[in-house]
C-alpha cells in the first residue's frame, strides 16, 4: 500500500465488506455508518507480564502476556483481521545451565486479539538455568518482531507417593498387596512420565519400629519392587505379616542415580492384622483412660506410633 500511493503508511482504517443480500447479516444491517478498523504497523513486541516457573514438568505459576507496539510505542489493539488474527508463538531457547533434554510444552502458539497474546499452559520439562524464550508473530513483517522473556531458572520437581490400594485390614500369614504411584508434591496429580530424566525408582516396605517389641509380629514376603516406566506404578503382591497387631509400615523410595531429592520415606494408613476366625466384639463399650508419669515431649514427635504401640501392648497383654 505505500508503495502504491507513495508515502509512509503507519496505520490503516478498515471496514469490512457488505454481507450478501438474503443472508442474516444483511437483514442485521442497519443505516448507521459502520466504524473502521485500525490497523497500525507493528515496529517491536513487549513481553508485558514475565513468566514464572513453578518447577521442571508444571504450568508456570505466572503465564507470559505478550502486546505488540507501534513505532511511537502505543499498544497495538489488532494483528490481522478479527476473522483470522494472527499468532504470537514461543520457542524455548537454551543457556549455559540449561538442560539439553529441555523443552517447552503447553499451546506455544495464541492468537493476538484486543491488544493481548495470552499464553495459559506452558511449562519446560527438564529443570536448569539460564533459560529464555522467544516470541514472535506467525507473519513475516517490515521489521522482524521479536522479544524474548528474562533468562527463567527452573528448579528440580519435588515428588511424593500417593497410594491406589491398601487394605484396612488383613488376616495373619496371608498374601495381600499394595500399589503405589509417584506424584508431584505440589500439585498432587501423577507423573505421566516417571523416566523423564532417566531415572529407574525402586521402593522398599518394612515396619516402622521407634520402640523395641512394638509389634507382636513381623514383615515377610517380597518387600522390593520397581515402579514400572509404563504405568508409572509399583506393586507389592506378596506381603505377609506374622501376628495379630497394627502394623505401621514404612515405603522407602530411591532411585538408581542416588539423587538426594528423590531419597525419601513414606507411611501410609496402618493396617491391622487378625485371626482368621476373628469377630469384631459387640455390645457394650467401655473407655479406659491411662495416665503415664513420663514426659510427653520424649515421645511427642512419635505420638501416633507410641499409640500403636500402646494398643498392641494392651492387645497381647489382656
Amino acid at each position: 500500500l505505500a508503495t502504491v500511493l507513495g508515502t509512509n503508511v503507519t496505520w490503516a482504517s478498515i471496514t469490512g465488506p457488505v454481507p450478501h443480500v438474503g443472508t442474516q447479516e444483511w437483514a442485521a444491517l442497519t443505516v448507521e455508518t459502520v466504524a473502521g478498523v485500525t490497523y497500525a504497523i507493528p515496529a517491536s513486541l513487549r513481553v508485558t507480564v514475565e513468566p514464572e516457573p513453578q518447577h521442571e514438568g508444571a504450568d508456570f505459576s505466572i503465564q507470559p502476556k505478550i502486546q505488540a507496539l507501534d513505532t511511537e510505542g502505543n499498544i497495538i489493539t489488532h494483528l490481522g483481521h478479527e476473522t483470522s488474527p494472527w499468532e504470537v508463538t514461543a520457542t524455548l531457547h537454551l543457556g549455559a545451565g540449561s538442560d539439553l533434554r529441555a523443552m517447552l510444552k503447553g499451546t506455544t502458539s495464541v492468537p493476538y486479539v484486543d491488544g493481548w497474546a495470552n499464553f495459559t499452559d506452558l511449562q519446560i520439562t527438564h529443570s536448569g538455568e539460564d533459560y529464555t524464550i522467544h516470541f514472535t508473530v506467525s507473519k513475516s513483517t517490515q521489521t522482524p518482531l521479536l522479544v524474548h522473556s528474562e533468562p527463567l531458572t527452573v528448579t528440580t520437581k519435588p515428588v511424593t507417593v500417593g497410594m491406589l490400594s491398601q487394605p484396612d485390614a488383613a488376616t495373619i500369614n496371608e498374601a495381600f498387596s499394595l500399589q503405589l504411584e509417584l506424584r508431584d508434591a505440589i500439585t498432587g496429580q501423577a507423573l505421566p512420565d516417571i523416566a523423564w530424566k532417566g531415572l529407574t525408582w525402586s521402593v522398599d516396605v518394612s515396619l516402622v519400629t521407634p520402640f523395641p517389641g512394638m509389634y507382636n509380629g513381623s514383615l515377610s514376603g517380597n518387600t522390593s519392587v520397581t515402579f514400572s516406566a509404563l504405568t508409572g506404578y509399583a506393586t507389592f503382591d506378596n506381603i505377609l505379616l506374622s501376628h495379630p497387631s497394627r502394623y505401621q509400615l514404612e515405603l522407602h523410595i530411591s532411585t538408581d542415580q542416588a539423587v538426594e531429592e528423590y531419597d525419601f520415606t513414606f507411611s501410609p494408613e496402618p493396617v491391622d492384622v487378625f485371626h482368621p476366625d476373628f469377630q469384631m466384639p459387640v455390645g457394650v463399650q467401655k473407655a479406659v483412660q491411662i495416665t503415664f508419669d513420663a514426659d510427653f515431649s520424649a515421645i511427642q514427635e512419635l505420638e501416633s506410633l507410641f499409640e500403636i504401640f500402646l494398643m498392641n501392648f494392651l492387645n497381647a497383654k489382656y
